[in-house]
């Protein structure tokens, strides 16, 4: 799951630090 949020929440890693 974490590879397929990193896809999804790649725009949103910025406010999302824990998908990094």
């Amino acid at each position: 799951t974490i590879t397929t949020n990193r896809r999804i929440a790649a725009p949103t890693t910025r406010q999302n630090p824990a998908f990094d």
